[in-house]
């Protein structure tokens, strides 16, 4: 049966339960249900409901003035992964398309072209009042969100969101693109194989990859597939959990990438507090937490990439799509060889035969 999406006013509705604390889905989920995006959930809520609009296109400058409000929550999420890291703004770049946040615990990679639309949001909670900006993506989804902590100078908080306001803006459905289709990667014999092996083997930059992708004319899944041991070694789906105890237990310091269409977050440093709880893979230490759908790693791989001063290892998660959701790293200081403890670790990974499961079966 084809759902048809709900109305204004009963997405309105539905964000009242929201606000309140009453919900009994989470905003994505809730909107889901109703035939909708979470930005047009949001969109729905008035400031009698916690939700003033934010003026569109000014996204640089509210990222060049965040610094001023102190420590903040930052979360970044795809469809099966979020990330968590509380601290300050800082080290702020640039002012285009393309922005940096290089502050310690705040590490993002910023596409502001794709940023769509933002709201100054409050609502009820099981700990009380939770205030936060959030940004959602021309799709309706939602690139990241900067929540006030117990931390922050609320004054500085309050007089910041208040400079962005978009006074004239009330309740009202956006005007969005509709999801994007799924990327199919190329036929396996149309990949150029030379371009990408000699261009692999040559690579000086770990940035540099997806041009390579690009010049052999492969999806970054494909590539792994096709590139053979010496570079991709795929290895069992249960691999993120077993690097993150491992490296718990041994105190190796790691790197977690996860990111959206607009926004890249990462963690570098230690992870102690490993749990599986309720179908989810997750890390819950002090400033850090993060949580991965356990079941939505289809292929895991082992990724070997040269570079400038020796070769970068990486464990790279794949959902059934194809779609790369988080990638970890051993943490490197620039100029400084990766430490064999992080080798050491994904050493431990179950290797899988060339052609995967199917080949294992």
């Amino acid at each position: 049966m084809t759902m048809h999406p709900a109305s204004l006013a009963a997405l309105s509705e539905a964000w009242s339960s929201v606000h309140a604390g009453t919900a009994e889905q989470r905003p994505r989920d809730l909107a889901a249900s109703l035939g909708h995006p979470e930005a047009q959930l949001v969109a729905a809520g008035s400031p009698a409901t916690g939700v003033r609009r934010l003026e569109g296109g000014r996204w640089a400058e509210l990222i060049h003035a965040l610094p001023e409000v102190g420590e903040v929550m930052v979360l970044t999420r795809n469809d099966h992964a979020v990330h968590e890291k509380t601290g300050c703004f800082g080290n702020v770049r640039g002012m285009g398309g393309a922005m940096l946040v290089l502050n310690d615990a705040v590490d993002l990679r910023l596409f502001l072209s794709v940023w769509h639309s933002g709201f100054d949001v409050t609502t009820t909670g099981l700990h009380g009042e939770r205030r936060s900006l959030q940004i959602f993506d021309v799709h309706g989804d939602a690139v990241i969100k900067i929540y006030r902590t117990a931390n922050t100078d609320a004054a500085a908080f309050d007089a910041l969101c208040g400079r962005f306001h978009d006074a004239e803006a009330g309740p009202a459905l956006l005007t969005l693109d509709p999801a994007p289709a799924r990327d199919l990667p190329p036929p396996d014999d149309a990949v150029d194989m030379e371009v990408l092996r000699t261009g692999w083997r040559d690579l000086q930059d770990v940035h540099d990859f997806r041009r390579l992708l690009k010049d052999a004319g492969a999806s970054r899944h494909q590539a792994l597939r096709l590139i053979g041991p010496e570079f991709a070694e795929e290895v069992t789906p249960d691999a993120l959990s077993r690097t993150l105890t491992l490296a718990a237990d041994q105190a190796v310091p790691i790197m977690v990438f996860v990111g959206n269409r607009g926004c890249v977050q990462i963690h570098s440093g230690p992870v102690k507090k490993i749990v599986e709880m309720r179908g989810w893979t997750n890390v819950l230490d002090p400033g850090f937490n993060l949580h991965v759908v356990t079941a939505a790693t289809a292929t895991a791989w082992v990724v070997r990439k040269p570079q400038a001063d020796g070769v970068v290892t990486a464990l790279e998660l794949y959902d059934a799509d194809g779609r790369n959701f988080a990638i970890l790293y051993g943490v490197r200081p620039a100029g400084v060889p990766e430490s064999d403890a992080w080798r050491a670790v994904l050493e431990t990974l179950p290797r899988l035969p060339e052609g995967g499961r199917t080949a294992a079966a």
